[in-house]
């Protein structure tokens, strides 16, 4: 899911976007749920009809996998600290 899309798309339907970027509604549905990718062209008509910088949709992306990363790698340290120390043998 494309949360950062919802919010950029406010109080509009799926419907309303769609026929601003001259998209299908269900092409528009697939995005913002994250099924789909855009081609550029999708970017660039989703991105003008409301209003921010297309590149944003490859962006987050990437933001995203980061941020997946790091809470992989705090729960990760996290777990160890729970476990038993062998130390005392």
């Amino acid at each position: 899911m494309r949360d950062w899309l919802v919010e950029k798309r406010g109080d509009l339907t799926h419907e309303q976007v769609a026929k601003m970027a001259k998209i299908s509604r269900s092409a528009y549905s697939n995005i913002e749920s994250g099924k789909r990718n855009p081609s550029v062209e999708m970017a660039k008509a989703i991105a003008k009809a409301l209003g921010f910088e297309w590149t944003i949709f490859f962006e987050k992306k990437s933001s995203r996998i980061e941020t997946l990363k790091s809470s992989y790698i705090f729960f990760y340290f996290s777990l160890l600290e729970t476990l038993p120390s062998n130390a005392e043998a």
